[in-house]
């Protein structure tokens, strides 16, 4: 008899979370506390993928890998920490708009 069990759908956001690594959630925080303002914080895609970098140099020169590895599939792992979160990214052939994640305290 096998020791091993599926996943859950309950155990999806745990799992999710242990997967990525805790620079990634930190650079999420800083982010958020320093785009603040009033009741949200806007964060550019682009500049998460900059700060994740700092906290993981090995992805410098790899930041593909990043999207590859779910590392900025954060938006389940804040909602069930409090969070209404929001991404939004651009149409393909949009040059002009920049993905961007908003977080706001529930209501």
């Amino acid at each position: 008899m096998s020791k091993v069990k599926p996943i859950t759908p309950n155990n999806m956001s745990l799992e999710k979370k242990s997967s990525i690594p805790d620079e990634v959630i930190e650079a999420f925080n800083e982010l958020i506390v320093e785009n603040w303002k009033k009741d949200s914080a806007t964060i550019k895609q682009k500049d998460a993928v900059a700060r994740i970098i700092e906290k993981l140099p090995e992805f410098k020169d790899k930041s593909t890998e990043l999207f590859e590895l779910g590392y900025l599939d954060v938006e389940k792992i804040f909602r069930n920490a409090g969070w209404v979160v929001k991404y939004e990214s651009p149409d393909r052939g949009d040059s002009d708009f920049f993905a961007f994640f908003t977080f706001r305290k529930k209501s």
